[in-house]
């Protein structure tokens, strides 16, 4: 139901060609994973950024991710795939993880300058309205034209 909302909200937007839904939970390793949801928990297929980058011939690009606390993990274990992207956003969870930004910027470093930025920041960078932040929490959307 809710990815049916963001596919027609990615219609709504005018979108649709700059952002891949993807339904399943991003990960440093293929598997099912459990995670809590409006409705309570559910467990869903975890794919990696190797196969998303590799499924959508990624070369270059934006990855926003916001997947409460899978940032680590994604940064931490498959950061080989996270530098093919020009860019990199996310909301960092170390309340959740225990584990120190510092710790996900000194990976970051090897290959990126960084700054921290805001929401709003990152919409008006990529001619995003607020009212879009909805569909941005698909995990794994990558906002570059697919074809």
């Amino acid at each position: 139901m809710r990815l049916r909302r963001k596919l027609e909200n990615l219609k709504l937007n005018c979108v649709e060609d700059k952002v891949a839904p993807i339904n399943a939970a991003i990960s440093s390793t293929h598997g099912r994973i459990n995670v809590v949801c409006p409705h309570g928990k559910t467990t869903v297929d975890a794919i990696t950024l190797e196969d998303i980058v590799k499924k959508f011939d990624v070369y270059r690009g934006v990855l926003k991710m916001d997947c409460e606390s899978c940032e680590y993990d994604v940064i931490l274990n498959n950061y080989e795939y996270v530098r093919v992207f020009d860019e990199v956003y996310f909301e960092y969870h170390a309340f959740i993880t225990k584990i120190p930004m510092d710790l996900l910027l000194k990976n970051l470093c090897k290959g990126f300058m960084y700054e921290v930025v805001s929401d709003d920041e990152f919409y008006k960078r990529h001619g995003f309205n607020k009212n879009f932040s909805v569909l941005l929490d698909v995990l794994g959307s990558k906002l570059e034209p697919l074809y």
